[in-house]
């Protein structure tokens, strides 16, 4: 598989094993501290993101993003049989998430990454945490499946790394590009009142918030109502250090959901950046 998309794609039964995933994977589990498998319970949905130690974000980010995709269904459920989408999924904690909160629903879950490990951790937590059949595809971000979904769930790297490691490196001046693409290609994927859910960081230069201004006018362009907010207004300190945030005041954690609605009403509410 590679970066332009030519995608592989498995289903994972609900009845998988977990170290058969990760030898399938040619990965061993007892070696791999990066995951940690423990019982899971359905009804213990924040429990179950506690219970895991995620390798490709820090553990404070994936709380915030499983606080985020859990609000999001509180506030509105998720339609029956509703398709989940995790891009960029890592070890999959948004996705495994959002199913386990809507299992009543009996929702059908899909995991994406470009990342061969990070599906193999995904597949591994998908199945142990019982949350029925989950789809796993290998691609660039959306070219591995097709079709719409109800909610897309999003936590991607958002850093200017200057090794460019995966699990790290966002693209474009400030890390944002990826997250730029995420928001333009996946308001094409979403179902008749479907949502896209992002957890992202945006690096605050000069009093603006060039992420925002990236999104703006496509988000205004789409008629779609949506939300942006901070989270926390300094995450990620240390970075600043580096060349590449120079004229970088801090770095926000921050919050886009979208819905798609087709009769044409516009809302955008982000009261403390607007």
């Amino acid at each position: 598989t590679d970066v332009a998309g030519n995608a592989a794609s498995l289903t994972v039964p609900s009845d998988t094993n977990a170290n058969s995933l990760a030898t399938a994977s040619n990965i061993e589990l007892s070696q791999a501290t990066s995951v940690t498998l423990t019982g899971l319970a359905n009804d213990t949905v924040w429990k179950t993101v506690k219970s895991w130690t995620w390798s490709c974000t820090s553990p404070p980010c994936t709380y915030r993003f499983a606080d985020l995709v859990v609000d999001e269904l509180r506030r509105q459920p998720l339609p029956t049989g509703g398709r989940i989408l995790d891009v960029g999924c890592g070890a999959g904690p948004g996705g495994i998430m959002a199913a386990l909160h809507s299992a009543e629903a009996q929702p059908r879950l899909a995991l994406t990454d470009i990342n061969q490990r990070a599906l193999a951790f995904a597949a591994a937590n998908a199945a142990h945490a019982n949350c029925g059949q989950a789809e796993l595809a290998q691609g660039d971000l959306f070219h591995a499946l097709d079709g719409q979904y109800d909610l897309i769930v999003a936590n991607p790297p958002y850093l200017n790394d200057g090794a460019q490691r995966l699990y790290r490196h966002g693209g474009g001046r400030w890390g944002e590009a990826l997250s730029a693409r995420i928001v333009q290609e996946g308001l094409q994927r979403l179902a008749p009142e479907g949502r896209l859910v992002l957890y992202t960081g945006a690096v605050m230069v000069d009093g603006r918030d060039p992420l925002l201004e990236t999104l703006r006018p496509h988000l205004e362009a789409s008629g779609h109502p949506w939300r942006y907010r901070e989270i926390d207004p300094d995450v990620f300190g240390e970075e600043l250090e580096e060349p590449a945030y120079a004229d970088a005041e801090r770095i926000a954690a921050v919050a886009l959901v979208v819905q798609r609605h087709d009769d044409g009403m516009r809302v955008h509410l982000h009261p403390a950046m607007a």
